[in-house]
């Protein structure tokens, strides 16, 4: 199956391998695009100036203005796509040590809501990924946890505590059962987050 160049390696599972690299989005518009653009606007202004005003000095000097917006509006998309290109990046980068030794990740907020989930978690846990509110009562819910572990894993996130429990659940797309070592830290920075990493 062809890698679409829109998408990264890791936002599509049915699209990605294991060891995929990062990959750049395709973004509209590109350099290319742009200078058409800028030559098909200034082309556009100065035939209807010749045409309005039969005076090519007018034209000429509407055609440099014109084209020294758009150069100008051209330079700050490349600008603001190269931003984003190292943002993108710099996340796959910090998602991927995270999840370092570990089967998945996942980030919740101290009300429970999950604000984020690695590959790893969408693998381990595709029902989940399914719901239009990612809570973790409905985490627990889905995967029948017992109450002791409920109990404490919302209890942990709640008070943004350090601890570990294990976690039983038939798991993946096979609904295979697995226990897990599933261990929780509070995020110094910003506070109210916990990262929940389980392997």
């Amino acid at each position: 199956m062809t890698m679409p160049k829109n998408v990264r390696a890791s936002d599509m599972i049915e699209l990605s391998l294991p060891g995929d690299d990062f990959i750049v989005r395709k973004r509209f518009p590109s350099i290319r695009q742009m200078a058409q653009i800028c030559l098909a606007a200034v082309i556009v202004v100065f035939g209807v100036v010749i045409l309005v005003r039969n005076d090519t000095i007018v034209g000429a000097l509407v055609c440099v203005l014109v084209g020294s917006i758009m150069l100008h509006l051209g330079r700050n998309i490349e600008k603001q796509q190269k931003v984003i290109n190292a943002t993108e990046f710099m996340n796959a980068l910090f998602s991927s040590a995270l999840c370092k030794g570990h089967k998945f990740c996942f980030v919740a907020r101290k009300d429970g809501r999950v604000v984020y989930v690695d590959r790893g978690f969408q693998e381990v846990f595709p029902d989940f990924m399914d719901q239009p509110q990612r809570e973790l009562a409905a985490f627990i819910n889905i995967y029948n946890l017992s109450s002791d572990v409920s109990g404490k894993l919302i209890e942990m996130v709640a008070s943004g505590s350090d601890g570990q429990l294990l976690l039983s659940a038939a798991t993946g797309a096979n609904k295979i059962n697995q226990t897990m070592n599933v261990t929780c830290e509070s995020i110094v920075r910003p506070k109210g987050y916990v990262l929940v990493r389980g392997k």
